[in-house]
Formats: structure tokens, sequence, C-alpha cells
């Protein structure tokens, strides 16, 4: 059975974040265990991330690759007796990969090129077909977005169905930094030919309206990471069966969001939950969450 975002039934935050962000997590528990999805928490993380570093689901058993990303120091894996009892690996690779770095969906997994860097020491062709082998999925590799040092395919692309595709609509962002035109045809060029249609969400990257020094910055958001904020990123949504809980920034741009979501995904209950601070901390919906599929 291939796994599916769409039959998820369990969906796990880390205990930390009821406390450090409860406009973030009473809607989402809400809203999910209203829809029928069990909501848990995992003990022993001492940050609110879960996306990273936890298992990946393949059918009926699940995959531990390495989390060693020392670049971004909150960013601590628990202890593995956290799993005992939901999701003991059946399988461990030595393949650096976070769980961020995987959007997968009929048949296909995007991951971005920074799991070649991550892993310079095997040849690329041998990486891609490991994971392919691991994820029993054909494997496309993604660009790396500018200025991305986390280097995340869950903050670019997400599968609509099995021929079209949701990115970010970098052109909004075209006059700010220059990058990104040359990262949006180059997108555009290989999903086109791996034979995608593309659907684009509004972007905000970089449409904060403040003015705040890094020792101010740091202050107010002391688990943060090095100034790599995902505000803006509403392509960074949880999709669970009929639910999507949809980040949203405290701007006008999150009306055009709600609408374009509401579009695309008529039959979803879309819930918009407030991720303006979340996302200096360097993440969204999807990187705060884990779901599976009871087996």
């Amino acid at each position: 059975m291939e796994f599916d975002d769409r039959l998820t039934t369990i969906v796990y935050f880390a205990e930390t974040l009821p406390s450090r962000y409860p406009e973030v997590f009473l809607p989402a528990k809400t809203n999910l265990e209203s829809n029928g999805i069990k909501v848990k928490l995992i003990k022993g993380i001492e940050n609110i991330w879960c996306r990273d570093y936890l298992p990946i689901q393949v059918g009926d058993h699940f995959v531990k690759f390495i989390y060693a990303d020392s670049n971004f120091e909150h960013r601590k894996p628990p202890k593995i007796s956290c799993w005992d009892g939901f999701a003991v690996p059946s399988i461990i690779s030595p393949i650096i990969l976070d769980g961020g770095n995987v959007v997968r969906g009929f048949g296909k997994t995007f991951i971005t090129e920074k799991v070649l860097r991550d892993n310079v020491r095997v040849k690329p062709r041998a990486i891609i077909h490991k994971l392919s082998s691991l994820l029993d999925s054909e494997i496309i590799l993604l660009p790396i977005e500018p200025g991305d040092n986390l280097g995340h395919s869950d903050g670019i692309v997400k599968f609509m169905d099995e021929k079209t595709i949701l990115i970010n609509d970098y052109s909004s962002i075209f006059e700010k930094d220059k990058k990104f035109i040359e990262y949006d045809e180059k997108l555009r060029k290989l999903l086109s030919k791996k034979g995608f249609e593309i659907e684009t969400l509004p972007f905000a990257y970089g449409d904060w309206d403040w003015n705040m020094s890094e020792k101010e910055f740091r202050k107010q958001y002391p688990f943060a990471d090095d100034f790599n904020p995902g505000f803006g990123y509403y392509i960074n949504f949880l999709l669970v069966r009929g639910v999507i809980l949809l980040p949203t920034m405290g701007i006008k741009k999150d009306f055009d969001v709600v609408r374009k979501m509401k579009f695309l995904y008529p039959h979803y209950n879309i819930v918009a939950i407030d991720c303006s601070h979340l996302s200096f901390e360097g993440g969204l919906m999807n990187c705060i969450s884990w779901n599976i599929m009871e087996v």
C-alpha cells in the first residue's frame, strides 16, 4: 500500500507546541479531531519540529534516515526511545536526509539537490537509486531555492493530483530578488519536462512589516534558525484526509491565498491558522507535524 497523505489517520506534534504556540496547536487539534483524525504528542522533543528527523512511512513499514544538519542547533531530534510504540523503524538508512525534504505522491518523490551535497561521498546515481528503492517511488531532484540553507522540498512543491503540481508564485518577488526569476524558469522547465501541469499559490516571502535587528530578533525568537524564516510560504500547509491546515501570516495576501486554496481544493475543509510568529522560527504547518496511516 502506497503512503498517501489523504489517508492519514494520526497526526503527531511535539509536546512543546501546545505551550509555545497554542494559537497554532489548538485550532489544528480541534479541526483534525472533528474530522476523525487522531492527534497525539511526541515526548522528548526539546523544540517544536517533527517532520525532519522522524521516520518516513513506506507502505506498512518505516524508514529512518540520518538527520545531521548541525547548522541548525535548535532542531534537536528526540531520543530513539520516543518512537517506541508508534513507529519503530524497520529500516535504518545511512543516507542523510531531512523529512522536510521528502514530498511524495502518486509513485513519485520530490527531493532537492541538497541530498547530494549532504551525501557527497556517495555517487549521485547511487543515492538516487537507493532512495528510489527505499521509498518505493521515482525520485525527482529539484533545484535548491535561492538562499534556502535547509534545502527542503516542502517549501517548494505540493502534489495536487497525478498530473498537477502546486508551486510558489515566485513572480511576486522577482523585483526584490532577481535570482528567483532564473529559479522559477528552471523549476517550471523541470516539472514540464516530467509531464506535470503547474498551478501556483501566492508567495509572500519578505513581506513582513517590521524592522528588527539581529539582537532583537534573537531576543524575541530564541529558538529560531539562523534567520531562515518561513514567512510567506503558504505552500507549507498540511493536507490530511479532508482537511487542510493552511498557515496564514496576518497580512492582506492571506485573503488571496484562502480564496485560491478554496478554488484548488473545493472538497477540503480549509482551516486558516495564524502562523505569523511561528514562521520566524523557521517553519510552518508541515514542519511542525508528522502524519501517518495506521496499518
